[in-house]
């Protein structure tokens, strides 16, 4: 045996049976924790197989972990846009961040939309025009990801986001964040490509 905490008054002594106990009830707590994950990806799967529109228990489902989250969203297509916006699973690009002068958050909705944006341009437009952006009113992680999207859109859809971009002057407020610009670069190129 070998003691492995000193109580001047109690040392505790871990033997071989003790060790094993303690690795067993922590695999067991591994188990558990892995099976209720694979249980969540699969009833996900089974929601976006079976295209089951039931808001409340999926939004029990997503709300488990962000893992949950991700993996919806990760899998789900742009047929189920317009669903997700009507029930509010989207309202997170309209909630105000705490830090505004932090940009470390990744959303799994703002991937989704990403994703989406090359199928259904439109719809994606459509979202981002409702959006508020001011100072008062910032993040700039949907700042930052809608003007990411913008690169990938096409003529007709760029030449209805950009009033708001420099309407709400995306560009200035996104001043105090390292941004280069990339994000800019293909959108004049998209103007000269019709789809």
């Amino acid at each position: 045996t070998n003691p492995i905490i000193e109580d001047r008054t109690n040392p505790v002594f871990i033997t071989e049976e003790k060790f094993e106990n303690v690795v067993a009830g922590f695999e067991g707590i591994l188990f558990e924790a892995l099976r209720r994950q694979i249980d969540a990806h699969k009833e996900i799967d089974r929601y976006i197989e079976k295209d089951i529109h039931d808001s409340k228990p999926l939004q029990e489902l997503l709300n488990f972990n962000y893992d949950a989250r991700r993996y919806f969203y990760s899998n789900a297509d742009e047929r189920w846009l317009d669903w997700l916006l009507e029930n509010g699973f989207l309202d997170v690009f309209k909630e105000k961040v705490e830090d505004q002068t932090r940009n470390s958050y990744r959303s799994p909705e703002l991937d989704y939309l990403e994703k989406v944006a090359t199928k259904v341009p439109d719809s994606v437009v459509n979202i981002m025009l409702t959006i508020p952006i001011s100072p008062q009113h910032f993040n700039s992680e949907v700042v930052d990801r809608f003007l990411w999207i913008c690169q990938s859109l096409p003529a007709e859809q760029l030449v209805r986001i950009v009033p708001k971009i420099r309407d709400e002057k995306w560009v200035v407020l996104m001043e105090k964040f390292s941004h280069w610009g990339f994000e800019y670069k293909k959108m004049p190129n998209n103007c000269h490509r019709r789809t």
